[in-house]
């Protein structure tokens, strides 16, 4: 959420400062995101064979018959303390930076990046949980519904999905390839087409690792920061206010992402996954659920496939273009189902909707 002097801004500044403000900045922003990355990417183990999505009934019987997974709003989940969790962290990271970085450009970007924190995620992002605990207690209870409920296992490794944050989850272009382009299968938003960005990212737990992250991050920013801004003469406010802009809109965005991915220790138990789904920003891709916290935006994600992904060299971005309308089914690999489910059933209702060869484990936990 941005201020009101910082719409103020954006609304004042030229198309031709915004144009310029890009050109200068974006070699040390790229630099930094892909720094950033490159760290997270050192820090996720090897996806695994199954990756289970504990949930009730009602819930396996809608992503099975539609061949969709419903990704909710991050500010809507279970945990109320994970938006608040990150605001935290972020705040003890930017009290630390304040003494290092004192200049008033500095102080300015500084301040409207701490009111971020007061007002939680400012960009939307939506989410699927995963988790690597096959048959665990807890997450029967907290998701599943106790002994009527299931955990479906993902085999989410064929879908080749990033393991990274920021400005591009795309899947990354081999150039020397044939034609720069690669074909695989790509996770899309159904409310529109192309495919929206999603990711798929291992939850951080560790407290020291998350702030090292933040910390790294939001200084390569500033340092980046202050050195633009000191090469534009003082004259040239619309793009001195142009180039505030675009780094606080840059911290948002990846700010954002990281509270997406940082949970506090005491749920590690859950050795969670997410896929990260980032909807392309102004348009309406939503739809409304009853949820815990009353009414809850998400989205519909299925899958289409084969995609061809090519680079545009002239836009230096990535194109996506379907090769095929055929509808590709969920990746699913396997079912774990509670003790009081009539496998028989369970197994008619599968066929009956063309999943076949699936593994079937009834779990062992005895709940009542």
């Amino acid at each position: 959420m941005t201020t009101s002097n910082q719409t103020h801004k954006s609304s004042n500044t030229t198309l031709e400062a915004r144009n310029k403000a890009r050109e200068i900045a974006a070699p040390d922003l790229n630099d930094i995101q892909s720094e950033t990355n490159n760290c997270i990417l050192k820090l996720r183990p090897e996806v695994p064979d199954n990756l289970f999505h504990y949930t009730r009934s009602n819930s396996i019987i809608s992503i099975i018959e539609s061949d969709v997974l419903w990704a909710t709003d991050l500010r809507f989940l279970n945990d109320k303390t994970e938006i608040t969790y990150g605001s935290e962290l972020l705040k003890e990271c930017l009290e630390d930076l304040k003494g290092e970085f004192s200049s008033s450009c500095c102080d300015s970007l500084l301040k409207h990046v701490e009111n971020f924190y007061k007002w939680g995620v400012a960009v939307p992002c939506f989410t699927v949980c995963f988790s690597e605990a096959f048959d665990d207690l807890q997450q029967w209870m907290a998701y599943a519904n106790g002994t009527s409920g299931f955990a479906i296992g993902f085999d989410l490794r064929s879908l080749n999905l990033k393991a990274t944050i920021g400005r591009d989850w795309s899947p990354a272009i081999d150039r020397e390839n044939e034609g720069n382009y690669s074909i695989g299968l790509a996770f899309k938003d159904l409310y529109k087409e192309p495919a929206d960005q999603v990711a798929l990212i291992r939850i951080l737990y560790d407290k020291d690792t998350q702030s090292s992250l933040l910390r790294s991050f939001m200084s390569k920013i500033m340092s980046s920061f202050q050195a633009n801004m000191r090469t534009v003469p003082e004259t040239e406010q619309d793009l001195l206010d142009a180039l505030e802009n675009l780094y606080f809109s840059e911290c948002l965005k990846t700010l954002t992402e990281f509270y997406s991915i940082f949970k506090s220790e005491h749920w590690k138990h859950e050795k969670e996954w997410r896929l990260l789904c980032r909807p392309n920003m102004g348009e309406n891709v939503r739809f409304y659920r009853d949820g815990p916290m009353g009414i809850t935006p998400y989205v519909k994600l299925g899958l289409k496939g084969p995609v061809k992904f090519i680079h545009n060299e002239k836009s230096d971005s990535i194109e996506r273009h379907s090769i095929s309308d055929h509808e590709e089914r969920l990746p699913i690999k396997s079912i774990v189902y509670g003790q009081s489910t009539n496998v028989s059933v369970l197994s008619e209702f599968l066929q009956s909707n063309l999943y076949s060869n699936l593994t079937f484990t009834k779990s062992t936990i005895p709940l009542r």
